[in-house]
């Protein structure tokens, strides 16, 4: 135990085997900031949450971590910190294959109360109803326009940031009986390839991947890397619209 955070409640250590999910919160934020730092954020989303510990279960740390914590670490360090820390906790936030709570509201965990001033500040645009969801991971904000422009407003083109963004849009469509890709940009992927591979063969809300503009080495790496890239489509950037709404439409016909 770290000295002056905050760990199970008395008794309730974990089983043999269990991730010990308050190591990893605590490993991704002094990973990008000094343990004092990451002492406060984590007494201050405890605050927020109205918690006397960090939560136990991989689906109560999920809203945990994307709820309290977020609101924590934007104020005490700003989103960029949390945009890495995210990063490196994407595998714990998979753990939780349900009930996610949507990361730009901030969750009471006990009560189910929420703060809804903060959530009217960052509520987004939902798409149409009957809209597929063309998912672009990348750090450039010039790809995803062009992929944009490339497509009808039949099809919702919405940037992807972070693992759980992907988790919760293609829920979404699933959900609604309508298709979800992700186009990768093998230059600038805003999530890690690895956990993009892990995302897509979900059971509850699988989703196909055109990787788009790797080069022969790169995708040679990838595919040896990376089982599950060998049912990726690659393409040349100039091909990924075209290629990205038939691999949507073939999805949907699947589906």
């Amino acid at each position: 135990m770290r000295s002056g955070v905050p760990m199970h409640d008395a008794g309730s250590s974990p089983e043999s085997g269990e991730v010990n999910l308050e190591a990893a919160v605590l490993d991704a934020l002094e990973g990008v900031m000094s343990p004092a730092t990451a002492m406060r954020v984590v007494l201050t989303a405890l605050r927020y949450a109205e918690r006397a510990a960090l939560p136990r279960d991989p689906e109560a740390m999920s809203r945990f971590v994307i709820g309290p914590l977020r609101e924590a670490v934007e104020e005490c360090v700003g989103s960029v910190a949390y945009d890495a820390v995210s990063d490196r906790l994407s595998p714990l936030l998979l753990m939780a294959s349900s009930g996610v709570r949507p990361r730009h509201r901030t969750w009471h965990e006990e009560s189910g109360v929420v703060n809804v001033e903060r959530a009217r500040e960052r509520e987004t645009i939902r798409p149409p109803r009957g809209v597929d969801s063309m998912l672009v991971v990348t750090r450039d904000p010039a790809f995803v326009e062009r992929m944009r422009a490339a497509t009808t407003d039949t099809i919702e083109v919405a940037p992807v940031e972070r693992a759980i963004d992907l988790v919760t849009r293609s829920q979404r469509a699933h959900a609604s009986g309508l298709a979800a890709i992700a186009v990768v940009d093998a230059l600038l992927p805003s999530v890690d390839l690895t956990t993009i591979a892990a995302l897509a063969t979900r059971p509850d809300a699988p989703f196909d991947v055109v990787l788009v503009g790797a080069t022969g080495g790169q995708l040679r790496r990838i595919r040896y890397q990376i089982a599950a890239s060998h049912r990726w489509v690659a393409c040349e950037i100039e091909h990924a619209a075209d290629i990205a709404v038939r691999e949507l439409a073939r999805a949907r016909a699947a589906g």
